[in-house]
């Protein structure tokens, strides 16, 4: 069977079963599969991502890091965007189709066996965490960059032991299953810190870091504080993301590129930066020393880093902009990222989302930045109908600034359509189009849920090859030029052709002017050329500039000769397309003050004597208390 389609139908086995929105949070059907397989969890090191908003590009920048020191990773993270295979990712990449398939089909028969012994059968979820646990153990990995699903405690994650427990911003989300308040999500969300770990904190609600900080010392964890063990220094607005200045356990680190936008995403990288210096064991002064990690192998690192639909610019003129928020806080932090980092005006929305989440607390976040919204539905069967979505929007925006598609690419053509009418008046660059609402809604445009309706406009040019022989004209304009047909020589490269006529034919090249005949080269060095065999020195000949001749181009010693084309003849330096800007020009210099004086960890008296006791990291040792 050809693998795409034994793919698909794993795909389809999948999910067919509970779907990821069904949660029965309990831990003794994943335990059972896991033991059942000899505990693959077990198999190398973790590290432990929960948090409300953050955790996906948190784990990617960790991965990163893992990766530039030498060490190769696992990484499971949720949802996906366009393929499941995303999910599950070795070394930066995810697995293969055939090896999804082959870890399928090896843990099935457990799977059933599980299924036949529980009274609820396992979930699409608890499916693929069994499959990503057997992957990293065969493959084998260092280290693995483990995300929660929702919450923390009851996840079927949580089977795994993590040596780090990364917690980043904790908010209001899936009350259903974590509690109405930030105290009760808190708790659910600290049952990842395990005895001895380490406990890497980002900035939380007061409520929320006292409630970890408690769980933490019950654990003896030791703590790293966002804001007062580490934290970002300085940061920089750079044209395709920001500079950052950022302090870590053991180390300042300088001069950090980060390819992402937003304030958020600068917490992210210091989070991540903190826990691949807490697993590498940095604190040891007397093994690593206080410097840290390398400050260039840190440099490499986050300058490759991505995050698809976090904020993404996926088109130019007008922009379009794909972001995966889903919640009042997510959406805040995606408002306050879009006006710092761009100035685009009129902004148009594309709005869907899942009924279940705060989507008037969301229109509410949205609606300072949206000069007009287009609401609609996304592919998931949870999401909210257009027109009930259409009258919380009306509520929030007025009726004058709602609009109501019925399906997503007609969302898109209409809000493209608004931005482009800003363009004509204001002038290219102006207007901009921000899709947004859920991480389906991003993952649908970005599987190309989108009919445009004309070619899209483009942005800054850049170089690229010449076309090839197929991508060219037979014939040239007009006159003898017609029988200057272009001719693919055998043994050159694609981009080079031999021309009866080259001063008409090369690409780029001034025309001759009317009624003057092109310059041949002497009859008498063309009788010599046919007398050595090789081809007529008019054509393109070798392959350019100080490159072996094509065969046939021999001296009459046989030897290879190395020839240039004559000045005429070069090719050109090459043709001007489209592309993105490119990514490092002088940043534009913004510092802020450190996040220390804005952290809900800034230095306090406490009230309680437990946190009184607490000590700053390190040490590594646990604390007793």
């Amino acid at each position: 069977m050809d693998i795409e389609q034994r793919m698909r139908e794993v795909e389809r086995e999948i999910i067919s079963r509970r779907p990821e929105h069904s949660v029965d949070l309990a831990l003794d059907r994943m335990a059972e599969l896991v033991g059942l397989l000899g505990d693959p969890q077990r198999a190398c090191p973790v590290i432990h991502i929960t948090g409300t908003n953050g955790k996906t590009s948190t784990a990617r920048m960790t991965d990163a890091l893992l990766r530039s020191r030498g060490l190769r990773t696992g990484r499971f993270t949720s949802p996906h965007l366009v393929s499941i295979r995303e999910r599950i990712v070795v070394d930066g990449a995810p697995v293969s189709a055939e090896r999804f398939v082959e870890a399928y089909d090896e843990i099935l028969p457990y799977v059933r066996l599980v299924d036949e012994r529980h009274p609820a059968a396992m979930s699409f979820f608890e499916v693929l965490t069994g499959m990503a646990f057997a992957i990293f153990a065969d493959t084998p990995v260092d280290v693995v960059v483990l995300e929660v699903g929702v919450g923390g405690r009851l996840d079927c994650t949580n089977v795994a032991d993590g040596v780090v427990a990364v917690i980043t911003p904790i908010s209001i989300d899936h009350t259903r299953l974590l509690g109405g308040t930030v105290e009760e999500i808190a708790a659910e969300k600290a049952g990842i810190i395990k005895p001895g770990a380490t406990a890497v904190l980002a900035q939380q609600p007061l409520a929320a870091a006292e409630v970890l900080l408690r769980y933490a010392v019950e654990m003896g964890a030791t703590v790293a504080r966002e804001g007062v063990e580490f934290g970002v220094l300085s940061r920089e607005q750079a044209v395709g993301g920001q500079q950052l200045s950022l302090r870590g356990l053991r180390g300042t680190y300088e001069d950090i590129f980060l390819p992402l936008f937003g304030s958020y995403q600068a917490g992210n990288a210091a989070c991540a930066l903190a826990a691949v210096e807490a697993f590498a064991g940095v604190s040891d002064e007397n093994v690593y020393g206080p410097a840290g990690l390398d400050p260039d192998l840190v440099r490499e690192a986050f300058a490759t880093v991505t995050s698809p639909g976090r904020l993404e610019v996926i088109r130019r003129s007008p922009t379009i902009l794909i972001d995966a928020a889903h919640n009042p806080a997510g959406m805040a932090a995606t408002v306050a990222a879009v006006e710092e980092s761009f100035s685009f005006s009129p902004i148009v929305g594309v709005f869907a989302a899942s009924g279940d989440k705060d989507v008037a607390g969301i229109l509410a976040e949205l609606e300072p930045l949206l000069d007009e919204v287009v609401v609609t539905r996304n592919s998931s069967e949870r999401s909210m109908d257009p027109d009930e979505t259409a009258e919380l929007a009306a509520e929030i925006f007025g009726e004058d600034r709602v609009r109501s598609a019925p399906r997503l690419d007609d969302a898109i053509e209409a809000a493209v359509a608004l931005a482009d009418e800003a363009v004509a008046e204001t002038g290219p660059g102006s207007g901009a189009v921000l899709i947004t609402g859920s991480v389906i809604t991003a993952g649908d445009r970005q599987a190309g849920n989108f009919r445009p309706s004309r070619q899209p406009a483009s942005p800054p040019a850049t170089r690229s090859p010449p076309p090839s022989c197929r991508e060219r004209p037979r014939h040239s304009p007009g006159g003898k030029g017609d029988q200057a047909a272009l001719r693919h020589r055998a043994g050159l490269r694609g981009h080079r052709h031999r021309a009866r006529h080259p001063a008409r034919d090369r690409p780029g090249a001034r025309q001759p002017r009317p009624g003057r005949r092109h310059r041949r080269r002497p009859s008498r060095l063309r009788r010599a050329d046919r007398r050595r065999g090789r081809p007529a020195a008019d054509g393109l000949g070798p392959g350019g500039r100080d490159r072996p001749a094509a065969p046939g181009h021999r001296r009459r010693g046989g030897r290879p000769r190395h020839v240039r084309p004559r000045r005429h003849l070069r090719r050109p330096l090459g043709h001007w397309h489209l592309a993105s800007p490119p990514p490092h020009p002088p940043p534009r210099r913004l510092l802020i003050s450190p996040h220390v004086s804005r952290s809900a960890f800034a230095p306090r008296d406490p009230s309680d004597s437990e946190l009184r006791s607490l000590q700053p990291y390190p040490p590594v040792a646990a604390t007793t208390f």
